[in-house]
């Protein structure tokens, strides 16, 4: 559904955006096994793209929703390439 940018998704004006990137944050920076190496391929160039295309007081009030520890790694997950995550 993000992947389209479904509305019901992310409803009006993006509003429920920062609760979907704190489901990432979750997902992505836990320790255990929450989802497959291709799904989390898929949800880091998914975050990678939003981050181009979003309007910026989206991403900011997104990133505030996440805790401190998270958003340093989904910040170093992001800046790094692909392979480099998964090698």
């Amino acid at each position: 559904m993000l992947e389209r940018s479904d509305r019901e998704l992310l409803g009006p004006n993006y509003e429920h955006f920062p609760k979907v990137m704190s489901v990432f944050g979750e997902v992505l920076c836990t320790r255990k096994d929450l989802a497959t190496e291709e799904t989390t391929k898929r949800m880091i160039n998914l975050l990678r793209n939003l981050q181009k295309t979003l309007p910026p007081v989206i991403l900011s009030s997104a990133w505030s929703l996440l805790l401190p520890q998270q958003e340093m790694e989904l910040d170093s997950i992001l800046s790094f390439e692909e392979d480099a995550i998964f090698s």
